[in-house]
């Protein structure tokens, strides 16, 4: 399903043409590599200093701990999530747009 609108077009990650997106395809967003690099890029910045943070005090004390590291895993997940699903929102706005 093509759009209508060529400002719906994805650039291709190896540099290719433009690949059309269906409008309201958030699946099609979800699984483009920019969006999942720049979720992991915003996760590992955030979720580090996010952890250090939180757990820092902890893991200089303690060292990791299997206490330590569930949580510290939720930390990088909720970075890595708002990246991804704020990518899922503008691209909804840019095709409402």
């Amino acid at each position: 399903m093509a759009p209508d609108r060529p400002d719906l077009l994805l650039p291709q990650p190896s540099g290719g043409a433009a690949q059309a997106a269906a409008p309201c395809d958030g699946w099609h967003v979800i699984q483009h590599p920019a969006v999942w690099h720049r979720s992991l890029a915003t996760a590992l910045i955030v979720g580090t200093v996010l952890a250090a943070i939180n757990q820092g005090n902890l893991i200089l004390s303690h060292g990791f701990t299997h206490e330590i590291l569930p949580k510290m895993g939720l930390t990088y997940c909720v970075p890595f999530s708002v990246s991804a699903f704020g990518a899922l929102g503008a691209a909804h706005i840019h095709a409402e747009g």
